[in-house]
């Protein structure tokens, strides 16, 4: 059970991703960073979503009314794990995107479909045997993935091309590299990762910016019975680079956000279910025009 609920630490603090309108850097959420400690294959399903608000004071003129927009990101994903060794995970992930942006002065624009799939590896260089009177245990692994332009990136609405923000998919092989660390004494826990993500230009010379991102948190795990319970609370961050479109910089995309973020898992035999809440506590996105206000999320996996 030791190794089953250290397992889990960082199942679903690591989902994080900015996505906004066309004011910040959005491209696909692309993995979202599972890493079971326990030597498990499973497969789940889990569901984000994220809400900001915009004001468009750039495109603000005396005659004019100012625009304002509420974006709605919503993305439910496949997932899944395969063990080949002990040392050794190999994770993927398929997801379905419904992203919407309704504006007091442009209208309402919604692009959905099959979002990019994503495949990693991550090997475990350290690891410290869960043996009887061990009060001090580490975790620590590397990894690289690869997201794939699986998703749609032209889809149009009102016979126009939706903004890339909108669109399911990226266009681009955008290739990522990780870290993850954990150290628990007893009951107690701290996990942190950091994920780096080059996006390359897809064919229409779009190019999201590149994107580092990074968490640290506490958890604390208990048994009930048959339950495995884990709260655990922690800071995200994410950054992100200017997009370019053509060679051009597009000076109101990428910024940061800072994110508390709260989460419950719960273990039943081989089920995992996990809920959370995150509010951002800083941020720049959009040259300031972009508000995040709240992310949720949910996730059910089973052990195979």
């Amino acid at each position: 059970m030791k190794q089953f609920i250290l397992g889990l630490s960082l199942l679903t603090m690591s989902s994080l991703s900015v996505q906004a309108c066309d004011q910040c850097s959005c491209a696909s959420s692309g993995f979202m960073g599972i890493v079971p400690q326990f030597g498990k294959h499973f497969v789940g399903l889990r569901y984000n979503y994220q809400y900001f608000q915009t004001k468009h004071l750039s495109s603000l003129f005396d005659t004019e009314e100012q625009e304002r927009s509420a974006e709605h990101f919503h993305t439910a994903e496949l997932f899944g794990r395969y063990v080949p060794h002990r040392r050794v995970q190999i994770l993927a992930s398929l997801p379905y995107t419904y992203r919407n942006q309704a504006s007091n002065v442009s209208g309402e624009f919604t692009g959905s479909g099959l979002g990019d799939a994503t495949i990693a590896g991550m090997y475990t260089l350290l690891s410290t045997p869960d043996t009887i009177g061990k009060k001090v245990r580490h975790n620590l692994l590397i990894g690289a993935g690869l997201k794939m332009p699986t998703g749609a990136s032209r889809l149009e609405q009102n016979n126009e091309v939706l903004h890339p923000n909108l669109q399911p998919g990226s266009g681009s092989w955008d290739p990522n590299i990780n870290l993850r660390y954990i150290l628990r004494v007893q009951r107690w826990g701290i996990s942190s990762m950091v994920n780096y993500r080059l996006n390359a230009t897809n064919a229409y010379g779009y190019k999201f910016g590149d994107r580092v991102t990074g968490l640290v948190g506490a958890f604390y795990w208990t048994t009930f019975r048959n339950l495995t319970f884990m709260p655990q609370l922690a800071l995200s961050g994410d950054y992100a680079h200017a997009d370019i479109d053509n060679r051009r910089r597009q000076i109101k995309t990428g910024g940061y956000m800072l994110t508390t973020r709260a989460e419950l898992q719960v273990g039943y035999k081989r089920f995992i279910s996990s809920v959370g809440y995150g509010l951002p506590v800083g941020y720049n996105l959009g040259g300031g025009e972009v508000t995040p206000k709240h992310q949720v999320n949910f996730s059910i996996l089973f052990l195979l």
